[in-house]
């Protein structure tokens, strides 16, 4: 393989690593119902919807899982958002993984 195929590979390869990571930044833990209940109560201690402002802190994209549009985001949302990978860390939940 000449230069330029080296070169070209290399940017490639480049554009592939970065845009995976750009992915796997859009994803946290996945938990399980009963993590996701512990989280919900970590998070809302009085068991009342945040605000997209408070939620924030913990969700990746509240867009994503305020799925009435209302700004804010209530213990359903939450629960799905975090079952499928919405949550940030896990070291924001260590009280949902066993830590």
């Amino acid at each position: 393989m000449n230069l330029r195929g080296l070169t070209s590979l290399f940017m490639i390869s480049t554009a592939l690593v970065t845009a995976s990571s750009a992915w796997a930044a859009d994803e946290g833990p996945t938990l399980d119902v009963s993590q996701c209940e512990m989280a919900w109560t970590a998070v809302s201690p009085e068991d009342v919807p945040l605000s997209e402002e408070a939620a924030a802190k913990f969700v990746i994209n509240t867009a994503d899982i305020d799925s009435n549009g209302d700004g804010s985001i209530s213990e359903v949302e939450f629960k799905e958002g975090c079952t499928a990978g919405q949550l940030r860390v896990a070291m924001d939940f260590p009280c949902c993984l066993g830590r």
